[in-house]
């Protein structure tokens, strides 16, 4: 290596990088980060959530922002409970298999285009994309019948 800078660039690599910045950007990305931030924000949002707080004030309303004391509406369905055709012929009941409801449900492709098992999912905390469920459990019993009968009679 030479240590006067060439007026001319070579076709071979360098053995170590250069701990001055380049005036042209590179055609390749770096592996690394970079140690400096960028002079202009990138039209990608990040993967990943910065562990600095930003010093410009967002002009999104965070949610302690709210004057209104009334609670923040969420469009939300109902979601029922219809089981595999395996799990009807088995007389398996989705609020009761959970092994099924922590495996399968937002997980596997079948259940995910037919949405099974749908609230049992969603209270598992395994809900398919873009579900919000209104009739979580309750721990009191409704006031209507059902118009599907229980698989265990009630003691």
């Amino acid at each position: 290596p030479s240590s006067v800078p060439s007026s001319h660039p070579s076709s071979m690599l360098s053995a170590m990088p250069s701990s001055m910045p380049s005036s042209e950007p590179s055609s390749v990305p770096s592996t690394m980060p970079s140690s400096m931030p960028s002079s202009k924000p990138s039209s990608v949002p990040s993967a990943m959530p910065s562990s600095v707080p930003s010093l410009d004030p967002s002009s999104m309303p965070s949610p302690t922002d709210r004057t209104d004391p009334s609670p923040i509406s969420i469009d939300c369905i109902i979601c029922d409970d219809e089981e595999t055709p395996w799990m009807i012929n088995n007389t398996k009941d989705c609020s009761t298999f959970d092994y099924v409801i922590n495996t399968y449900c937002n997980k596997n492709t079948y259940w995910n285009n037919n949405k099974f098992c749908r609230l049992s999912c969603y209270n598992a905390g395994n809900g398919y994309a873009g579900d919000v469920c209104c009739n979580v459990p309750s721990s009191e019993p409704s006031s209507e019948p059902s118009s599907m009968p229980s698989s265990m009679p009630s003691s």
